[in-house]
């Protein structure tokens, strides 16, 4: 892991961390210990969330680019305006999740049934490696 990088695997996180650059960061497994936690404009571009607990959590204008989100619970999240281009969505919980708003261009691992979930609540969808 180069110098510009964290790791924060398996860790328990519970504060309010709006606008915090998460950028390469290794996050997984990590819990947001408390519902509603607000992660508002944070920057999670090419990070590691996979099987991270992220539920209820406020992702409004977050930046997920090329993110991992594997098997990531987004269940009642607010991913108002968040931008997934490219990310990893293979098993994600996304029950209840808001994503109006939401850039979801060239997501990865995402079966019909979720395809079409997503389309009816994002702004703008290219799903281009759909499992």
């Amino acid at each position: 892991m180069g110098s510009d990088s964290a790791s924060l695997v398996g860790g328990v996180l519970t504060t309010m961390l709006g606008l915090a650059a998460f950028s390469r960061a290794n996050l997984a497994g990590c819990q947001f210990a408390c519902k509603e936690a607000d992660l508002t404009g944070c920057d999670f571009r090419d990070a590691d969330l996979s099987d991270a607990d992220l539920h209820g959590v406020n992702l409004t204008l977050a930046e997920l680019g090329n993110a991992n989100l594997a098997r990531t619970n987004l269940a009642d999240a607010n991913l108002h305006q968040a931008d997934f281009t490219w990310a990893d969505l293979s098993g994600a919980n996304l029950t209840g999740a808001n994503l109006y708003g939401a850039i979801l261009d060239d997501v990865q691992g995402v079966d019909d049934e979720t395809l079409k979930n997503l389309q009816r609540r994002a702004a703008r969808w290219n799903f281009v490696n759909k499992r």
